[in-house]
C-alpha cells in the first residue's frame, strides 16, 4: 500500500518475501510464513472494472490461485473455503487477502495478497487446521516457479474476466458445498447446509427447518472438524 500512497505503484507490480512474521490475514489475524517453505506475494493491479464487479473479482482471484496450484499439482484435492481460504485435504494451506483503493467513484487499485504453505511436512501442532501443498510421493516445485504461475494465471483471469465462468468455477471449487457444516455465533453452535455464495458475497446456508440464511463474512465462525 505504501507504493500506492507514494504514487509509485505500477499495474502488475509484484512484491514477494522469503520470510514473513507479521503478515496480514483475514479479520486482522496474523499470517506467518516459514522461511523458504511458504509463498508470500502481493500483486498490485488496476482492475479497470466497475465497483459493482468487486465480489466477482474476489472470486476470480481465488479461482485463479487454485488453478495455478493444480497446474503444478494436478492430483491434489484443493478447494476454496468461503470467502477465499485455500483448502487442501480439509486443511488450510493458504489464503487470499485483497485490499482495494477507491478514489472518488473509481476503483483505482487492488492489492492482491497471497500466502501459501508449500514445503511444510506433517501436522503443525500449534495450528491443527493448517496444512500445505507438500505430500508424500511428490517433489514440491520451486516456490518461484509457483509464484510465476500464480502471477500469470491471476492476470489472465482478471484480464479476460468471464463473469459467468468465474461464478461457475468458484461454486465448483467451493469447500463443503452441498454438505452440512457447523457454525458458531453468540456462543451457540449450529448446523446448516452450504448452498453457495450470492452476488453480494454472502454465504447462503439452509437450516434443518428450511430457513435460508445469508451470512456476511465474520458474522459466524466456522467450526472445524476436530477428528
Amino acid at each position: 500500500m505504501r507504493l500506492i500512497d507514494d504514487d509509485k505503484a505500477q499495474n502488475g507490480q509484484i512484491v514477494s518475501a522469503r520470510h514473513q512474521l507479521n503478515g496480514k490475514g483475514q479479520r486482522s489475524r496474523i499470517w506467518t510464513a516459514t522461511k523458504d517453505k511458504s509463498l508470500s506475494m502481493s500483486i498490485i493491479v488496476e482492475p479497470n472494472l466497475p465497483l459493482s464487479k468487486m465480489i466477482v473479482f474476489n472470486k476470480a482471484i481465488a479461482v485463479a490461485v487454485v488453478q495455478a496450484i493444480h497446474s503444478f499439482y494436478p492430483a491434489l484435492r484443493c478447494a476454496i473455503k468461503w470467502p477465499n481460504d485455500i483448502i487442501r485435504d480439509d486443511k488450510k494451506a493458504g489464503g487470499v487477502l485483497i485490499e482495494n483503493v477507491i478514489r472518488g467513484q473509481q476503483w483505482a487499485y487492488s492489492v492482491i495478497g497471497i500466502g501459501i504453505n508449500v514445503f511444510q511436512e506433517g501436522p503443525m501442532a500449534d495450528l491443527p487446521h493448517a496444512g500445505s501443498l507438500f505430500h508424500e510421493g511428490s517433489k514440491p516445485n520451486d516456490i518461484n516457479d509457483l509464484m510465476i504461475e500464480l502471477y500469470a494465471t491471476i492476470l489472465k483471469q482478471i484480464t479476460t474476466f468471464k463473469e459467468a465462468e468465474i461464478n461457475m468455477l468458484y461454486h465448483t471449487l467451493l469447500y463443503k458445498k452441498a454438505q452440512l457444516q457447523l457454525f458458531k455465533s453468540d456462543a451457540i453452535v449450529w448446523e446448516a447446509l452450504i448452498e453457495g455464495v450470492n452476488e453480494k458475497g454472502d454465504l447462503i446456508v439452509s437450516k434443518s427447518d428450511g430457513s435460508l440464511l445469508q451470512l456476511k463474512h465474520g458474522e459466524a465462525d466456522w467450526v472445524w472438524d476436530t477428528q
